[in-house]
């Protein structure tokens, strides 16, 4: 009995070990060489490529295990993808049963790329289709910098975890969905920075023997914040999705912030690939822009671009051939104090007035010197800061790189005309110009604008010329000519100091009725050889310079004229010229500044009697 016992158990023993040495030759080299023609067969069908196994090894109750993989998708075909271990795990009896392979399946990281996977789904041996799920773990898009290094990004981060649905039909057809959270993103391109948060998923289907096609993406952001680093600065975006879908690119609700005003963004481009058309709204509680266009045969039409304003409303139009020439045309309605609400940084000072604008631009657009060009500005009253103008009208037209100017205006009961010729649009802008300034009431310049505590009348006529650069606009030169009749004209800030520091009785009831001068521009200086300010009873004669910073070298003398009685001379010196100390003044000298002048007074008798002496 024991002897049979033993033999039985040597029997079993036997059978064990061969059946182990069977499933050992059959997990090792009988399934391995089946299986890996077919797996390296099947790789290659859909990637192109035949991929690199070093080791295949199978056991019943671990499943599948591939060893040093090198894989190179049709995505990166010249990347391989390289895993030092794949298990695969699969359930038998629908394998046996259903011909149905159900798996899963996981990895270790990706050499070199740190980024691991794991995969379920099932293969049917019948209809040769596959559907399976895969999840990537800690995929850093800094890869796409090293994957695609022709690519111009200066900087591209962030994480993400994407989730991918993949199907594989037996003629080839692949469909997949991607979907994944980025986060920490960071990307700059082209001096412009993006950063932030945002989810991302799209469709793609690939047809045997065809390139890869995108169905839809859709683009979700969080908190993105784009940064254009020429002018500083950002836009955020918050809510809303960008979707792809069927050659048409949808903005649905997209809210972003910019300048710390909230817009919400709506709009579609229609027919992407091919002819084009486009639709846009942004809007606020105080704005509202819409445009629409279309781009057919390398033409870029402008259907509509309308922006409305509390006060204000634009509309243009036009057509751009080849991005390059074509012509641009503008109207509308601009009220200046709609500007603060525009989201532009404009300069800080008061501006009111309605203006109405007309405009339009033929040419090559994105070359000055070949754009002709033509702008009308037209409004009943323009004020700036402290000055006025009424009924203003401006015309601006280029033509060959060229510009000229003319406005027009009504100023204090007179008229202002500034006329700019052959201002060159390059280089450091050269121009000439010509001001012309017709019967300007100074009385009315003093209530409305300048509000001096001091009287100040008059009929103002003048004239400049003058050229220079506009990026030197300091060294400009001209020459010129002014005239004042009909004055009150001793209040003038130099003039009332003056009667103070000389302090000759009765100086100060001459009355200045007329003053004229030519003057000179030059070296960022206003000169005059003859100025003078005329009163019935003693002119003054003025010579010199005043600086563009107001600095005062100024020499002033004064003369009796002839037409002052000869019987009234005595008495007219006396009250004029000879004060309590005795003085007889010569010439006097103004330095300092145009609100502090500084006096000289240079003693002498032989000037003064000249003039009025037979």
């Amino acid at each position: 009995m024991k002897k049979s016992l033993n033999i039985i158990l040597i029997i079993l023993s036997v059978l064990i070990l061969c059946l182990f040495s069977v499933n050992l030759i059959i997990n090792e080299f009988i399934i391995p060489k089946k299986i890996q023609p077919l797996l390296i067969n099947y790789i290659q069908s859909w990637t192109g490529k035949e991929p690199n196994i070093e080791r295949i090894s199978f056991s019943f109750l671990r499943g599948l295990r591939i060893e040093n993989i090198s894989i190179f998708t049709p995505f990166l075909p010249n990347f391989p993808i390289r895993f030092s271990q794949i298990d695969l795990k699969f359930s038998y009896l629908p394998l046996i049963f259903k011909k149905e392979f159900i798996y899963g399946l996981r990895t270790t990281p990706i050499e070199k790329l740190n980024i691991s996977l794991e995969s379920y789904g099932f293969y049917s041996l019948v209809d040769k289709t596959l559907a399976s799920k895969i999840f990537i773990y800690d995929l850093s898009l800094s890869l796409i910098k090293y994957i695609f290094p022709v690519l111009p990004l200066e900087t591209i981060e962030g994480l993400c975890n994407p989730e991918i649905n993949l199907e594989i039909a037996s003629e080839g057809t692949i469909k997949m969905e991607v979907n994944s959270p980025i986060e920490k993103f960071h990307l700059r391109l082209y001096k412009q920075d993006i950063s932030g948060t945002f989810t991302f998923s799209a469709k793609f289907k690939k047809l045997k023997e065809k390139p890869l096609e995108i169905i839809e993406t859709n683009f979700i952001p969080q908190n993105i914040n784009i940064l254009f680093m020429p002018i500083n600065q950002s836009i955020n975006l918050s809510q809303g999705k960008i979707v792809f879908k069927e050659g048409t690119l949808n903005l649905d609700n997209l809210k972003i912030t910019y300048l710390n005003e909230l817009y919400e963004v709506f709009g579609k481009i229609e027919s992407m690939f091919n002819h084009p058309k486009a639709e846009f709204k942004i809007k606020n509680k105080r704005i509202n822009l819409e445009a629409k266009g279309s781009l057919s045969d390398k033409v870029l039409a402008i259907e509509k671009i309308s922006l409305n304003l509390p006060h204000s409303d634009f509309k243009i139009n036009g057509k751009i051939k080849d991005f390059k020439t074509g012509e641009i045309y503008l109207e509308g309605k601009l009220d200046t104090q709609d500007l603060e609400i525009l989201p532009l940084r404009l300069p800080k000072f008061n501006l009111t007035s309605l203006l109405e604008i007309e405009a339009q631009a033929t040419g090559e657009l994105r070359n000055i010197n070949m754009l002709n060009s033509l702008v009308k500005v037209k409004t009943k009253s323009l004020a700036i800061e402290r000055f006025r103008l009424e009924n203003l009208d401006i015309r601006i037209k280029t033509e060959r790189g060229k510009l000229d100017a003319e406005l027009k205006s009504d100023a204090y009961g007179g008229d202002l005309v500034i006329d700019i010729k052959d201002f060159i649009l390059k280089d450091n802008f050269p121009f000439t110009a010509n001001l012309i300034i017709e019967d300007l009431d100074l009385k009315k310049l003093n209530e409305l604008s300048l509000r001096l505590e001091r009287n100040l009348e008059g009929i103002f006529n003048g004239e400049f010329n003058c050229q220079g650069e506009m990026k030197k606009i300091r060294r400009i030169s001209g020459e010129g000519w002014f005239e004042i009749t009909n004055g009150l004209l001793w209040e003038l800030p130099v003039l009332s100091k003056l009667n103070k520091f000389i302090e000759i009785p009765g100086i100060e009831k001459s009355v200045f009725k007329e003053a004229h001068a030519n003057f000179i521009v030059k070296d960022e200086k206003i000169n005059t050889e003859d100025l003078e300010l005329l009163s019935k009873s003693i002119i003054l004669r003025t010579k010199g310079s005043i600086s563009f910073n107001g600095n005062l070298d100024l020499k002033l003398s004064m003369e009796i004229p002839k037409e002052v009685e000869t019987s009234g001379i005595l008495e007219q010196i006396q009250d004029i010229l000879l004060k309590g100390a005795g003085k007889i003044i010569k010439e006097i000298q103004i330095k300092g500044t145009i609100k502090n002048p500084e006096y000289k007074i240079i003693p002498s008798v032989e000037n003064i009697f000249q003039n009025i002496l037979p």
